[in-house]
């Protein structure tokens, strides 16, 4: 359907006053960043009558009354969680190229008289296209860039009819400043194309974010707009657009505060009411269960939980919070947040992270860049965030905007700390920013405190009842962090700082103050620092020092604007730091500013302000190197360890040199070495090459080696050379396999599941090697795990680091696995430094845990996606005796990690099998690669390849029958769901049935599908159609109910056990389609059992009636099943019942049962 006719065909009588409100095919949405952006964000959400005011208002020329009313600034925590995609939620992102169209400089807003929402502007003789997200000013001419007033732009979107289920949203992320969520549910045509239209006026004033006030030249209609602060205001579309599709019923906002105690609240508010019950699970990094609740507000404790640290202080560890809403066992609705368990405090003097001094350095940013302005780009946000970790830097302060939710995610991760910061001139308007920067961010355990505002008069007065509610509204809204204001005021004439916990302030000695004294920066910046601290008693945190620095340009003796002016400045500064932490009277010192930025023009400012550290092209000037060494020189114990395990690597290639000379060794930038040869030295005896050099080895210093005491044969070094680590050559004719003896190692489990190994570690020290699954193709690490604490059964891992042929924990390497873990068990030293955490006892393997070399392959019987199966033979360790086994062979290489524990849950579950009905598992080779799955043979192959390859009598399937209810019921005791039952699942040999293929298998009597895949409709019972619901009852369904269909799958399709054996393995449901199926199955329809010579009628309604029951709890159990059987067929039970229940020998021939049958006449012959 063409978009004109479209609009024809929906429009409807429309007058001048209420065009605003008018939805046809497209969504109409009017966006702004300016003043009169305050009504045209709320367009879509407000009564026709506020339409009229709202518009009257703006159409008035040159005369516009400004206000504001239900504005979302930054945008709630609710639009954080909307625009996560899950297995409920569904993103369509619409960052691609928009149309676009300008109205005049400072027009009336043509655009809406002529209604150009409801036309095709790409069509209009103006339009272009414009990215989006970008900004709009650096993309033209020089009358795009100086735009003022209102620009438009519009898209196209196909809305599927799926998406009408639920609720549709529009997000904009940042329309400069402001963000927006808007439900357009009632405005979307689905099934259809839909027009967005955004309009945008860039206007600034007192009540826009950021201020400004616009100006007349004098020069016929031109103006010209200038904000107050020093960075230019970009316009546009800046952060990325997004259609969020949401279930009717979903969680709306969420708030989560979790302490360094371990303490968790949380709460949550919900839209809709269709659902009838609440989960709520918190996990850690390795995805194990910490926490549960049924409610969606509440506090709970974790106990010894691994802390958010900082950078430079430990790892910033990250918990996930999942929240479920389910209606009768189905998924509504699904959110997973990740948080931190981290406290902030201060005292006095100090900040405190987690009990400890917590030194702030940084440096205030800007998110912008060339071209782009300040558009989110995850580009620019990653190399950002990389120089901010080049330089040591452990914080930063978001200057003075909220910053992308992006970035604030990506700061959780790394451990960068952030002081976020808002600004307004209008308190009412303040604090609606207020509430929606803390509403959006206070899940980020990253923000350790709020800033109010950027330099604000706080030497009159009148700023001291101004802030006094803001700050007493932010302390409301969280008071787990501190409240600051960036000051500028001196501490004599100030009247904010007694209302703040740490007082920030802004100063440049040596730049706007005295310029060209360098000599005087470092006695005034320390008088200063020390009136404010015994002003306020507060902790202090110099937010903004420095200079300019043009790049390129130098001058020996330094001068201003140079790049060695901006060095000294920076070096003057930093002579009064140093005094001033040792007198704990310095908090933090941040840099002003990170990088070069654009500004408006001035005569102050050179192509805009180059006070950062880095070009707007983020390349390094000087004073980048110099923050570097002064921030890298701050480093903690965690940094000293790094590089500590990459000292010990380095000295140990050099243990096969005879007649060793002294040597120096420099490292270099990315861990390069360049080593000198010095005077020789007699040499030394053999040192413990797991001896730690010095912790307090600065990076670049230059350590002597040790010489050893080697065979005289090696070759002495001659010349010098450059050694690259880690990847350094080893003489040929030494190498050895570090990985020599770990096999052969007792307490060397292998590829071995999380799930088995509480089962190993019981007692605290219990301790065993195990192999990891791959964190991607063809990587896996070897991880000590340990028994911590058993009263909680809290278990540790600890990853032991592989690099070239050393193996490293906690700073010490050692040349093999097995030396490793004989250091630690005999010295009992602890394997962190953070906690005492010491191992004691070995635990071996157990005898279901096989070696390769017990297992010889002798034939291979066919090959899937994921491996292959084999013949072979098993010696097994008790008697010394050879049998036939099948071999699965798994390709470690081409499997996920989901695949590899699966693969694993069915070997850990098939352990304890033991019936004659039953595949029996003899064990699992893991200590290397292939993985190795070792079970019964069964001569004859698959059930289904049997029955179609030969003519089986009624008697014989009606023994396979009975004996495949044998092998189910033996599960159903256990209890254990097969949930794949099917001819194709079961092995035949020596007249024997034996249940197989445990894959979907389940513990438990129930089952429910919380995600839906692909179902083979032909063989699921009704309450599996409906609901995803297994149990006991839908394997009596059919003997055979079916398997789901994974896309990583590939499965033959097979039909019901009973029907399939009776009609020689046919397809079910001959001649239906899937979709007839699935309804007729539903109607109740059954297949019919054909009557075969020989088949008792009470079979017949045994298998078609009550094992088909539409009812579920009118099916029998599996038991009742097989004892009808017996009854029917006269045959008994084996006399033994430790032959059906699990207590059969380990190897023992099965017995041969034959099924009496009933004396039945024969239907007369044809003849």
């Amino acid at each position: 359907m063409e978009d004109d006719n479209v609009v024809i065909s929906l429009k409807q009588t429309l007058e001048w006053t209420d065009y605003f409100g008018f939805v046809a095919v497209w969504v109409i949405f009017f966006v702004t960043i300016a003043a009169v952006s305050f009504f045209c964000l709320n367009w879509c959400c407000v009564q026709k009558e506020d339409d009229i005011t709202v518009f009257e208002k703006w159409a008035a020329p040159r005369k516009m009354k400004l206000g504001v009313h239900r504005l979302s600034v930054v945008g709630r925590k609710m639009d954080e969680e909307k625009k996560m995609e899950n297995e409920a939620r569904e993103v369509r992102q619409l960052n691609d190229l928009w149309s676009f169209v300008r109205e005049p400089c400072n027009s009336i807003g043509y655009g809406f008289l002529h209604e150009w929402f409801r036309q095709d502007i790409s069509r209009f003789h103006n339009a272009t296209v414009m990215p989006v997200p970008s900004a709009f000013n650096d993309l033209e001419d020089l009358s795009l860039r100086d735009h003022v007033g209102w620009v438009w732009y519009q898209r196209s979107e196909f809305i599927p009819a799926r998406m009408s289920k639920g609720r549709t949203y529009i997000r904009l992320d940042s329309v400069n400043y402001y963000a927006k969520v808007l439900d357009i549910t009632q405005f979307i045509v689905f099934g259809q194309k839909n027009r967005i239209t955004v309009a945008i006026n860039n206007t600034l004033s007192h009540h826009t974010l950021p201020q400004g006030d616009v100006k007349a030249t004098g020069y016929q209609d031109h103006i010209y707009q200038r904000g107050f602060m020093d960075f230019f205001s970009y316009s546009g579309l800046l952060r990325p657009v997004r259609l969020l599709f949401l279930p009717k019923t979903h969680i709306s906002s969420q708030s989560i505060t979790a302490d360094a105690k371990g303490i968790l609240t949380f709460a949550h508010s919900v839209i809709g009411t269709g659902y009838s019950k609440v989960e709520v699970t918190v996990t850690d990094a390795e995805g194990e269960v910490e926490y549960t609740s049924d409610s969606f507000n509440g506090t709970g404790k974790i106990s010894k939980p691994h802390l958010w640290w900082p950078r430079n202080m430990g790892k910033p560890y990250l918990y996930t919070l999942t929240v479920r809403l389910l209606s009768n066992s189905s998924l509504v609705d699904v959110i997973r947040t990740q948080f931190g368990f981290r406290s902030v405090s201060w005292d006095h003097s100090q900040i405190l992270w987690n009990g400890k001094h917590f030194h702030c350095q940084g440096f205030g940013m800007h998110e912008e860049y060339e071209v782009r302005g300040r558009a989110f780009d995850s580009v620019l946000m990653t190399r950002d965030l990389n120089l901010v970790e080049w330089t040591g830097a452990n914080c930063y302060r978001t200057g003075h905007y909220p910053y992308s939710e992006e970035r604030m995610a990506e700061n959780d991760r790394r451990g960068i700390a952030v002081i976020v910061e808002t600004a307004a001139e209008i308190q009412n308007l303040h604090m609606d920013y207020i509430r929606s920067t803390i509403d959006r961010d206070r899940n980020h355990p990253s923000i350790f405190m709020w800033s109010l505002a950027n330099e604000p008069s706080a030497s009159i007065k009148e700023a001291n009842p101004y802030f006094a509610p803001l700050v007493k509204l932010a302390k409301s809204l969280d008071p787990t962090r501190p409240i600051t204001v960036v000051l500028a005021s001196s501490p004599s004439s100030d009247y904010v700082g007694g209302l703040l916990d740490v007082i920030c302030f802004n100063r440049y000695y040596g730049w706007y103050s005295n310029i060209g004294q360098l000599y005087r920066i470092e006695h005034d910046i320390y008088n200063e620092i020390s009136m404010w601290n015994k002003k306020f008693s507060r902790p202090i945190i110099i937010s903004e020092y420095g200079a300019e620095a043009i790049p390129g340009m130098h001058k020996d003796p330094p001068f201003a604007f140079t790049e060695e002016y901006q060095v000294e400045v920076l070096k003057e500064h930093h002579k009064a730091f140093d005094r001033l932490k040792k007198e704990k009277k310095l908090a933090g010192e941040m840099v002003w500013v990170f990088a070069d930025f654009m500004t408006v023009q001035d005569t102050t400012r050179v192509v805009g302000n180059h006070k950062g550290l880095f070009t707007r092209q983020r390349e390094p000037k000087m004073s980048a190197h110099l923050i570097r060494k002064r921030y890298s020189s701050n480093t903690s114990r965690h940094r000293d360890e790094f590089l500590q395990k990459r000292l010990n690597v380095i000295r140990l290639h050099f243990i096969q040199i005879a007649r060793l000379p002294s040597f120096s060794i420099s490292l270099l930038r990315h861990h390069s070495l360049v080593i000198r040869r010095s005077q020789p030295v007699a040499p030394y005896s053999s040192l413990p090459l797991s001896d730690p050099l010095p912790l307090n080895t600065p990076p670049c210093s230059t350590i002597p080696l040790l010489p050893v005491l080697l065979p005289s044969s090696s070759p002495p070094i001659t010349s010098s050379f450059l050694l690259h680590y880690p990847d350094r050559p080893t003489p040929s004719n030494s190498r050895s396999d570090p990985l020599s003896g770990l096999s052969a190692s007792h307490w060397y489990h292998g590829l071995l599941p999380r799930d088995d190994i509480k089962t190993f570690l019981v007692e605290n020290g219990d301790y065993l090697v195990r192999m990891s699954e791959p964190v991607e193709p063809g990587k896996r690490e070897y991880i000590l795990s340990t028994m911590f604490d058993k009263s909680i059964g809290k278990i540790k891992h600890f990853v032991i680091v592989h690099s070239g042929e050393r193996f490293i924990l906690h700073s010490k390497s050692f040349r093999s696995i097995p030396e490793l873990v004989k250091y630690f068990a005999s010295t009992k030293k602890s394997l962190t430094g953070q906690m005492e955490v010491v191992i004691r006892r070995a635990i071996a393997r157990s005898e279901w845990q096989l070696e390769h070399e017990e297992v010889q392959s002798t034939k291979k019987l066919g090959e899937g996606a994921f491996g292959e199966v084999h013949k072979g033979i098993l010696k097994l360790r008790r008697c010394n005796k050879k049998i036939d086994v099948a071999i699965k062979l798994a390709k470690l290489d081409a499997m996920t990690k989901d695949q590899i524990q699966g693969f694993m849950k069915e070997a850990r579950l098939m352990r304890d099998f033991d019936h004659p009905n039953v595949v029996r598992l003899y064990g699992v080779a893991a200590t290397q690669e292939p993985l190795m799955l070792v079970m019964e043979l069964a001569s004859d192959g698959a059930l289904d390849s049997y029955l179609k390859k030969h003519a089986c009598t009624v008697q014989t399937k009606l023994t396979m029958i009975l004996q495949a209810a044998w092998g189910i019921e033996y599960l159903h005791e256990r209890p254990i769901i097969h949930r794949d039952l099917a001819s194709r699942n079961c092995l035949y040999g020596d007249g024997k049935v034996k249940i197989s293929d445990f894959g979907l298998s389940r513990e438990g009597r129930a089952y429910v599908m919380h995600k839906k895949c692909r179902l083979p409709v032909r063989w699921l019972a009704p309450e599996t159609l409906r609901q995803l619901q297994y149990s006991t009852k839908t394997d009596v369904w059919s003997y055979g109910r079916q398997r789901t269909i994974y896309n990583w799958l590939d499965y033959r399709i097979s039909g019901i056990m009973c029907w399939e054996i009776l009609n020689d393995g046919k397809e079910p449901y001959p001649g239906m389609t899937v979709a007839e199926v699935n309804v007729k199955v539903r109607e109740g329809y059954r297949m019919p059992i054909d009557f075969l010579p020989g088949l008792d009628g009470d079979v017949i309604n045994l298998i078609s009636h009550r094992c088909w029951s539409e009812d579920k709890e009118s099916r029998p159990e599996i038991t009742v099943v097989a004892r009808e059987l017996e009854r029917v067929t006269h045959t008994p039970r084996p006399e033994s019942r430790d032959a059906i229940f699990g207590r059969s020998p380990k190897v023992a021939k099965t017995q041969q049962i034959t099924v009496k049958m009933p004396h039945m006449p024969m239907p007369p012959s044809s003849e």
